[in-house]
């Protein structure tokens, strides 16, 4: 009578290790998907809040959007002067009363760099730098027609992490390079007769860590940061997101019409 086996064969292992590597070969992508697939979530769903940010501010300031930014009184953006809105406090980049204290929906869980607290950029057409442009005032919400396709807020490039602690791995505040171009002083505003409309906008460098003083590369852009650096996620005038890849993402998108200010 033969003695029973107490355990496998090398043959038996083999074929089990093969079917649990071949199993991890295919989870792996798909987990990875996944976890893409929540980032981009989070990401849309902080741009949301910000809208209604960007909505209950305009609704107590006569209608009108926040100024993009201003070196004037402390320093401010329009992420600070609606955080009293949505999640966070304070006005300023005064960090000394605790000015400033934006909380992660300011952040893009699929940011380079993990420091920093803003990781959007605005519109410079909508949320502007009105004294470096000359703009008389902010722009009117109201003015805005196509709410549906108007961008107004997107994932932004990051400084370095060597720039100064009011900089330091943020975005620019107003996306001003988008396109190529300088849009805080070449400002172009939607209109019917211009055939590059629905022409794709130039997508920028797609790239993280330029610095500002040295006047080269995309440090105020686009971040195309999700789907493996392909998309990016983009706020739309009527408080929708979604993302959206750099053919997707149209002349007629950036350009609202013009305020009548």
């Amino acid at each position: 009578m033969k003695a029973l086996r107490s355990g496998f064969t090398l043959i038996e292992l083999l074929v089990v290790i093969s079917i649990i590597a071949l199993l991890i070969g295919i989870l792996l992508p798909a987990l990875s998907a996944a976890r893409g697939t929540a980032k981009d979530m989070a990401c849309m769903s902080n741009q949301r809040q910000l809208m209604l940010g960007v909505f209950a501010y305009s609704i107590n300031n006569n209608g009108l959007y926040p100024i993009g930014y201003t070196w004037y009184d402390s320093g401010a953006d329009w992420s600070l002067l609606i955080s009293n809105f949505v999640q966070g406090s304070g006005t300023t980049y005064d960090l000394s009363g605790g000015g400033d204290e934006r909380t992660e929906i300011y952040t893009c869980p699929s940011a380079s760099f993990d420091d920093g607290n803003l990781h959007y950029s605005s519109n410079p057409l909508l949320m502007g730098n009105i004294h470096d442009a000359g703009m008389e005032q902010c722009y009117r919400e109201a003015t805005i027609k196509r709410t549906t396709e108007v961008i107004v807020i997107m994932d932004g490039t990051q400084h370095p992490d060597n720039t100064t602690a009011s900089f330091k791995e943020n975005s620019f505040s107003t996306a001003w390079q988008i396109d190529g171009t300088d849009l805080l002083f070449n400002r172009h505003w939607f209109n019917t007769n211009d055939t590059d409309n629905d022409d794709p906008i130039d997508p920028g460098l797609n790239e993280d860590g330029r610095l500002w003083t040295t006047g080269v590369g995309d440090f105020a852009n686009i971040r195309w940061r999700h789907s493996q650096d392909n998309n990016g996620i983009f706020a739309f005038a009527d408080g929708h997101a979604e993302s959206k890849s750099p053919e997707t993402v149209l002349h007629r998108n950036i350009r609202p019409a013009h305020s009548g200010y």
